[in-house]
């Protein structure tokens, strides 16, 4: 991402998640980018981008960044700072948490095929409405 498509992309997804970097870049992100790629997150709602500072300079000082990596987070446009721990797995959580992606409903016959076959954290029974849900 850069000045020129930075509105454009903001505009185009309701969450994206940004990662400004110097010299080289972050290996954590590019471990969470593949992880969200490979379970089809990234699309029209959620977007993971990356900046290089050395190349992007002047658009880099409208956020007021002065360490690297840094990772900030657009919610419809809005930008705050993305905290909390940096591995990539728990970028991932983050993401899913904040982009509302980490539950799925399922059928019966769904649950047990993904039980079968991947490793379950829970299973909620009951209404979606329910505050449980969340």
């Amino acid at each position: 991402m850069d000045a020129k498509n930075y509105e454009e992309t903001l505009k185009s997804h309701a969450y994206v998640l940004v990662n400004f970097y110097k010299d080289k870049t972050d290996t954590e992100f590019s471990g969470a980018r593949a992880v969200l790629e490979h379970g089809s997150y990234i699309g029209e709602k959620l977007q993971l981008a990356k900046v290089n500072v050395s190349s992007n300079a002047d658009f880099v000082k409208q956020f007021g960044i002065d360490t690297f990596p840094t990772k900030k987070w657009f919610h419809k446009g809005t930008v705050v700072n993305f905290e909390g721990p940096i591995g990539h797995e728990d970028i991932v959580n983050q993401v899913l948490r904040k982009t509302g992606q980490l539950s799925t409903s399922v059928d019966c016959p769904t649950l047990k095929s993904t039980i079968s076959e991947k490793h379950l954290s829970l299973v909620y029974f009951g209404d979606a409405a329910s505050i449980m849900h969340e």
